[in-house]
């Protein structure tokens, strides 16, 4: 699931492409975006894509419950979540999806920061951690459900750590595959 506000329509584009062959449906929570025309339109090529439009930006915590909502109604087990500008290496969600366990609640890659210029050193390796953003974040289904979706009274500041915080309190891990790194700019 990508949110999106207003995306670059060709870093968009990348984003799509990067994932679009690694999953069975993708679905686009648009919060109300001036160029919902151009989204429409670039999507309009692939038959796995979803669009739910907002008509105002409701937030990034209820734009994620949307999509969440659709992929329960569906039985989806899990979630890759994704911003507008994210771009995920090939094979991403069979690495990540080979830490999933019964108490997981997401299991994330490591962040490549574009706008820094640094690399960042993969390992055949993960470790639990505390918290993760977003974006990247395989996130369980039934996790979400259980701790209550996203929290909808925040709108973008602090809903990816409230969310991990509440999983790590129902007694979830977060895990953490250094295998794989997300191109990412944090915003």
């Amino acid at each position: 699931g990508i949110v999106t506000f207003n995306p670059d329509i060709e870093r968009l584009r990348e984003n799509i492409h990067s994932i679009i062959n690694q999953i069975s449906t993708l679905i686009i929570s648009d919060n109300g975006s001036e160029n919902i025309n151009e989204i429409e339109e670039l999507i309009s090529q692939y038959n796995n894509i979803v669009i739910i439009k907002n008509h105002s930006n409701i937030g990034i915590a209820a734009a994620l419950n949307k999509i969440f909502n659709y992929a329960y109604s569906g039985g989806c087990q899990w979630v890759l979540t994704l911003d507008q500008d994210s771009v995920c290496p090939e094979n991403m969600v069979e690495e990540l999806y080979k830490n999933n366990a019964n108490n997981v609640g997401i299991i994330c890659p490591l962040i490549w920061d574009i706008n820094r210029k640094n690399n960042v050193e993969l390992l055949d390796e993960s470790k639990n951690i505390k918290r993760c953003i977003t974006s990247g974040a395989l996130t369980s289904v039934k996790a979400w459900k259980e701790i209550e979706g996203f929290d909808e009274k925040m709108f973008i500041d602090g809903v990816d750590f409230d969310f991990c915080d509440r999983l790590i309190l129902a007694n979830y891990l977060i895990v953490e595959v250094h295998k794989i790194a997300l191109k990412h700019e944090i915003g």
